[in-house]
């Protein structure tokens, strides 16, 4: 974590615990929000986050609506956790040090003020776009026509984006869209042609984070004598958004004019990606 450092740890006896929200007035909390290159909120657009993080330090007597929903969430994991874990973090944040309470449940990751507001954007995007075949020249052969059988041929794509959230044992969100588009290559020719294609979309969230995604066909014509090899023009997108385990957050994303845009009932940064492309027969391989 730039400008974070977790430097130590300790879990606090059953009397603190006992008397946890009893002391909570008399706790501070740390606010922790991401910004951008520029120091600014921003929006992500399929980019490796620099991780680099504001934040300010709020005495828990002041209430405002993120102090007073922190408490009602405390109350409520401690009162259905009865074997609830509390720890001490200490942690070293732009050379000063300072004091996290977290609470865990077996192993789980319930609250921290940091850990449940810091994420690491990661993608196990496959997304590239199939390069165009060569045209075949007379003379030329092409594995259908060595075979003498027609090849099946595709074309893939996709947007995949994970939100992780550090010691937490699942990520936070994850969603991906793709299309594959299948077709055959003539052994008599080495022409090409579509056939079908199947698009797929996935998106989950956690009490950490929130997740849509959507593959939209915009149009799409397989091969036929009378219109030809085929073609296919499409659209994926997700959008990503990290939230406190106390609040609940929407994310949608709506399509027009060739394109996607988002929204977001919170007011944190979002992860968002898409691509689109139109192909033909020949961008099949």
């Amino acid at each position: 974590m730039n400008n974070i450092k977790l430097i130590s740890y300790k879990k606090f006896n059953n009397t603190y615990k006992n008397r946890v929200i009893e002391n909570f007035d008399n706790e501070t909390t740390i606010i922790l929000n991401r910004i951008d290159f520029n120091g600014q909120n921003s929006t992500i657009y399929n980019r490796n986050e620099l991780n680099q993080y504001s934040f300010h330090i709020t005495e828990n007597k002041t209430k405002n609506d993120y102090i007073i929903k922190k408490k009602e969430f405390i109350k409520k994991i401690t009162k259905e956790n009865p074997n609830i874990k509390l720890f001490n973090l200490r942690w070293l944040i732009k050379e000063k040090e300072y004091n996290t309470i977290t609470y865990f449940k077996k192993g789980e990751l319930l609250y921290d003020d940091i850990l449940s507001n810091y994420y690491i954007l990661t993608s196990n995007s496959k997304k590239s776009h199939n390069k165009k075949s060569k045209i075949y020249n007379l003379g030329d052969t092409c594995t259908a026509k060595e075979n003498m059988t027609d090849q099946p041929i595709s074309y893939y794509d996709e947007v995949d984006h994970i939100l992780q959230v550090p010691f937490y044992n699942q990520p936070a969100a994850t969603a991906y869209s793709n299309i594959t588009v299948t077709g055959f290559q003539s052994h008599l020719n080495c022409d090409k042609y579509i056939t079908t294609y199947n698009a797929d979309h996935y998106a989950k969230g956690s009490s950490f984070g929130a997740a849509t995604s959507e593959a939209r066909i915009i149009q799409f014509k397989p091969f036929t004598p009378a219109t030809g090899p085929g073609y296919c023009e499409y659209a994926l997108a997700v959008a990503l958004t990290l939230k406190n385990p106390f609040s609940t957050v929407t994310i949608n994303l709506s399509f027009q004019g060739g394109s996607f845009t988002y929204s977001n009932s919170s007011s944190g940064s979002t992860t968002f990606d898409q691509t689109s492309a139109y192909i033909n027969s020949n961008n099949l391989n």
